[in-house]
């Protein structure tokens, strides 16, 4: 069951390859992600959607609360979120 209701997914992509671009284009036709964000993106993808100059290796850099990217609607991580301290990166 979600607790949060489909039409309100905000999207934070990591990446600047060939992958995240289409991600971010698949995201950006599913009708249930209202908004999508690249971090820290590449030139086809900020054509899309807005980019942030986060550094993707730095879990810490992504993690930190109050960047525009990963604010909710107080500010800050959203309640119940789940990826403050449950960041890792993939070998």
């Amino acid at each position: 069951m979600h607790k949060v209701p489909l039409d309100t997914v905000k999207v934070l992509v990591i990446g600047p390859g060939g992958r995240e671009h289409a991600i971010v284009r698949s995201l950006l036709a599913d009708p249930n992600v209202s908004e999508v964000h690249a971090a820290p993106g590449n030139a086809g993808i900020s054509k899309l959607v807005p980019t942030h100059d986060i550094n993707g290796n730095d879990p810490q850099a992504v993690a930190e609360p109050g960047h525009p990217a990963r604010r909710g609607p107080g500010g800050g991580w959203p309640r119940g979120s789940a990826g403050r301290g449950r960041l890792r990166r993939r070998a």
